[in-house]
């Protein structure tokens, strides 16, 4: 349904009253989206308001959009196929026509850790490499995370970053700490951490990449440098435009929110 911005409040507010649907709200621009979500989220406090940016690099350039957008991209679509409260989603109408990996991507690679939790830093290094977290020095951006003896630090895209602690092999200590002073904060009892980006590789992906690229452009193109990066577990930039070529049966955004109410506005939130 095509509406104006002031009927699409009254919209939220009677079907938020009499039903308990998910609603997507088809912004025609990001800037519409961004001040769209402040005060839809201003307006019901008590609902989960979610935000879904767009890649802020052109599509199938060879540049990849900044860590933080992917990062808080993936944040997103695990929290859409992993919990089964009302939603309202609110995003650029431009992403619904783009390629997302499966659900079960996301359903399957967030990981709840805990005080006392049987775990190794090892296990939690290989998890955050395998999910698409970049090992630096220093954890401070979204998406990074750091190794000294038996701490790592990790930034996450929800602002939240800890410093997890083990002894033998389990977890002794979690704290919430601060990247830009690496000062170490309140303690929690309990984290989970999720992927760092839409897209990090494994041998199944790899394989799909290859397979499609081959049958597409033949045997001869198979030394281009981007294959080569990909058939070798490197992701190229721009990969993530590529989506549709690393899974056989790839999803659209509406896939990931369960028969929603879907309106789309031709007028910004100022008008």
């Amino acid at each position: 349904m095509e509406i104006s911005y002031s009927k699409f409040i009254s919209y939220i507010d009677q079907t938020l009253k009499n039903s308990k649907k998910n609603i997507v709200y088809l912004a025609s621009s990001e800037e519409d989206a961004i001040s769209s979500h402040r005060l839809i989220k201003f307006l019901f406090p008590g609902e989960d308001v979610l935000f879904f940016p767009s890649m802020d690099s052109v599509a199938y350039d060879r540049i990849s959009p900044s860590a933080r957008i992917l990062s808080e991209r993936a944040y997103l679509l695990t929290k859409l196929c992993s919990n089964n409260s009302r939603k309202i989603l609110i995003t650029n109408t431009i992403n619904l026509f783009q390629k997302y990996p499966k659900l079960d991507y996301f359903k399957n690679s967030f990981l709840n850790l805990s005080i006392g939790k049987k775990f190794s830093d090892g296990e939690l290094e290989n998890f955050l490499l395998k999910n698409g977290y970049t090992k630096s020095p220093c954890a401070i951006e979204p998406g990074e995370f750091s190794k000294r003896g038996d701490i790592i630090d990790v930034v996450l895209y929800s602002g939240n970053s800890y410093r997890i602690n083990f002894e033998w092999d389990k977890i002794s200590q979690i704290k919430e700490f601060d990247p830009e002073t690496q000062i170490s904060k309140e303690k929690v009892n309990q984290i989970e951490l999720y992927k760092a980006s839409e897209l990090t590789l494994d041998d199944e992906l790899i394989e799909n990449f290859k397979g499609e690229y081959l049958t597409e452009f033949g045997i001869g193109k198979a030394g281009e440098q981007f294959f080569e990066k990909i058939s070798n577990g490197i992701k190229f930039s721009g990969a993530e435009s590529l989506i549709g070529a690393f899974f056989k049966e790839p999803e659209f955004l509406l896939d990931y929110i369960d028969s929603p109410e879907i309106y789309a506005s031709y007028l910004s939130s100022g008008e």
